[in-house]
């Protein structure tokens, strides 16, 4: 409610996949629990904090940063009031190196994807000649 107005802050009611993961590509910065609404910034490019303690989470931030630190912070680890905060502003200071590891990861992932498919064809192919 204190910040309705300024238009910084709004919620988002329920939509199609397609749809949430446009709107989290707008965002300048995002701070997730969800793993696909992570990934969904992730895969735009929107430098993110994943709140959370999963094995997923962490991997992905390993896959992706090398680490996890400063990418994922732990429920467990949020003991005083300005954790949040100060993860967060770290993210901010180093938002630039975020988006462009971000962007070089997706073209690599993009790439990979692509030449998984193309062997994926050269062997189906390769199966139905012989049947």
């Amino acid at each position: 409610e204190e910040f309705q107005s300024t238009g910084r802050v709004c919620f988002i009611e329920n939509r199609d996949a397609r749809k949430l993961k446009w709107i989290i590509s707008q965002c300048s910065y995002f701070i997730g629990a969800r793993t696909h609404a992570t990934i969904a910034a992730y895969s735009t490019g929107v430098p993110t904090l994943a709140l959370g303690y999963s094995v997923k989470s962490r991997g992905i931030a390993r896959d992706l940063f090398g680490t996890e630190e400063h990418y994922v912070l732990p429920y467990q680890k949020i003991t005083a009031k300005d954790t949040l905060l100060k993860s967060f502003h770290w993210l901010i200071m180093h938002s630039k190196e975020t988006k462009k590891t971000l962007m070089e990861k997706t073209e690599i992932y993009q790439r990979e994807i692509v030449d998984m498919g193309n062997k994926l064809k050269e062997l189906y192919g390769a199966r139905s000649e012989n049947q």
